[in-house]
């Protein structure tokens, strides 16, 4: 389910995305479940000329996760839609955690190559 938020138009790529994952960081503004380990932040952002963000997260996206399938997944879509809904030059998404490569959160989505921002439902 998604939630419009108002937001503080912030200037630079890696200010923009932060803003957007500190949303999804402070969780849902009602009754509902937080899409992002507590703690969430972003660490580096890159985006080349096809459209190919590579977002670099703080260790506690990793280290925070526990949950099943539907959370991992909640996370994962949660942060590719909110960055392709809010910045339309980003095509895909390529997540890395603590400068390391993240080849999964936990154990059920491949991440070790970009999500497409309209591959996912």
């Amino acid at each position: 389910v998604s939630e419009a938020r108002e937001m503080v138009e912030v200037q630079g790529l890696h200010e923009r995305v932060s803003a957007l994952v500190a949303a999804l960081d402070r969780g849902p503004r009602g009754a509902g479940v937080a899409a992002l380990p507590a703690g969430t932040s972003v660490l580096h952002v890159y985006l080349d000329d096809r459209g190919r963000m590579t977002l670099d997260l703080s260790r506690a996206f990793r280290q925070g996760f526990h949950g099943g399938s539907d959370a991992e997944y909640l996370a994962v879509a949660s942060l590719v839609r909110t960055l392709g809904a809010n910045l339309p030059e980003v095509k895909s998404v390529l997540l890395v955690c603590g400068g390391a490569p993240l080849a999964t959160l936990g154990g059920h989505l491949a991440l070790d190559q970009p999500i497409g921002v309209s591959a996912l439902p």
